[in-house]
């Protein structure tokens, strides 16, 4: 396939999930079979929400800094919801790659730059080559659903031949 014919099969698609999801119906599985695990992070909304809170139990008494006060107080009240219902943590995992969020952006690996991978009930660890990077998806950190994730990285190591360290007890 050409890549023009590709593209605007991207764009259809995008378009037809844009309607089905605002007509509720789930959203069809997308042609390179990529497979995204959603997590949930409660760590920095916590902290951002009892940022908020201190900031109320110690407020001013100025008229017009009382009002900006409040005003910063909800703010950060709506940026720890923010963080916690929409900015959640995922990871994608594709054919030959994974990509997961970040707070600086995307970062997509391939399955050649992956040393090994290190599953258990509790958290998944994927070490890349350069030996410096190791990315932790943990359950109780970021609250990962980690049969689901754990089978999704099985999976994918057996199909691109990547070191798999399996700790689970069957």
């Amino acid at each position: 396939m050409s890549r023009k014919w590709e593209r605007m099969v991207e764009k259809n698609q995008k378009k037809i999930g844009d309607q089905r999801k605002k007509r509720g119906l789930p959203n069809i599985k997308s042609s390179d079979g990529s497979l995204k695990i959603k997590g949930r992070s409660w760590i920095f909304p916590g902290l951002l929400a009892l940022v908020g809170i201190f900031f109320a139990l110690t407020g001013s008494t100025g008229s017009m800094s009382s009002l900006l006060y409040q005003i910063t107080i909800g703010l950060y009240l709506l940026l720890a919801l923010y963080h916690f219902f929409v900015r959640r943590p995922h990871l994608t995992i594709s054919k030959n790659q994974l990509s997961w969020r970040t707070y600086t952006g995307e970062k997509i690996t391939s399955a050649s730059d992956i040393m090994s991978i290190s599953i258990s009930h509790r958290e998944a660890i994927i070490t890349l080559k350069d030996l410096k990077t190791r990315k932790s998806f943990s359950k109780f950190v970021h609250l990962y659903p980690m049969n689901e994730l754990n089978e999704a990285l099985q999976s994918f190591a057996t199909a691109n031949r990547v070191q798999l360290v399996s700790q689970l007890k069957e």
